[in-house]
């Protein structure tokens, strides 16, 4: 038996067609859509992580900073997936500022804190491979060759580095004050 939506019965159970299951997103969306819930469910397995061990002081520390961003901006690009809008430029603004920001804790993490403290720790234990190889690989992906977006004119460009820059700024403030030690 077939209903007008494309579900059949089969016995006791309801099966629906191929079309009719995946109609909640569009075909030329469905893979931007699912590479950002791999990612929001990634950064929020971390985020829980990095809650636990960081307690209230989570949020000092850039890498945290860059992947909650990014947790957030998948958040907001499945929805738009889902109800089949664009995306703002606003949300293609951030998600930018969170690739550079994630691109620039895996750079760190590679070049400077693995040397120094072993790749093991810095890419293999706990969250630490979401935090600094995953997150960045799949949020520059996802900007560059999936989202379809308006092109961001090049004053968008300082932006990042701005972000980084008052985060920077602020960190060695509160370090000279000797309100946190760390990064």
């Amino acid at each position: 038996m077939r209903f007008e939506d494309g579900s059949t019965v089969s016995g006791d159970f309801i099966s629906l067609e191929k079309d009719v299951r995946t109609k909640m997103v569009s075909k030329e969306r469905r893979t931007v859509f699912y590479v950002n819930l791999i990612l929001f469910v990634l950064e929020i397995i971390a985020f829980i992580h990095d809650i636990y061990a960081f307690k209230l002081g989570l949020f000092e520390w850039y890498t945290v900073d860059s992947n909650v961003l990014q947790m957030v901006i998948s958040g907001f690009v499945i929805f738009c997936c889902l109800k089949e809008k664009s995306f703002p430029e606003l949300l293609t603004v951030a998600h930018f500022i969170s690739a550079v920001g994630l691109t620039v804790t895996f750079l760190i993490a590679a070049f400077v804190l693995a040397p120094e403290g072993g790749i093991a720790y810095y890419f293999f234990n706990d969250v630490a491979p979401i935090n600094h190889f995953i997150g960045p690989l799949l949020s520059v992906i996802s900007l560059l060759f999936l989202e379809r977006t308006e092109k961001l004119p090049i004053r968008i460009i300082i932006w990042p580095a701005l972000a980084s820059l008052m985060y920077g700024v602020i960190a060695l403030v509160l370090n000279a004050l000797r309100i946190m030690d760390g990064p």
